[in-house]
């Protein structure tokens, strides 16, 4: 559970032992949702929500090394990396303005 990982604690219980979160847990749980759907782990996310670091930092990191891992296998198979020249809609400028971009298959 997410209040057991420290990522969304309750504000307080009940005396039948039940939590109860403030006015503030739907926006948290949607952070967390949304960075687990990218596949970012606990430990990040639990930096983002205790202000360790920032969203934007935290999918940057993701971003480079999901990079890291597509780009050796997207040059595979291609001849080597893609044309800078391509200017068909498939052709995309990989994350935060790199240089390689994703080559048409056609």
């Amino acid at each position: 559970m997410w209040s057991d990982q420290d990522l969304l604690p309750p504000a307080a219980r009940t005396p039948a032992g039940y939590r109860l979160y403030g006015p503030d847990a739907p926006a948290r749980l949607e952070i967390v949702r949304s960075l687990r759907d990218l596949g970012i782990g606990l430990a990040a996310i639990r930096s983002v929500l205790h202000r360790e670091r920032t969203v934007a930092e935290t999918a940057a990191q993701w971003a480079d090394a999901l990079d890291a891992q597509i780009l050796p296998h997207s040059l595979n198979g291609m001849g080597g990396p893609p044309s800078s020249s391509c200017s068909a809609p498939c052709c995309v400028r990989w994350p935060r303005g790199g240089a390689q971009q994703r080559s048409c298959r056609t």
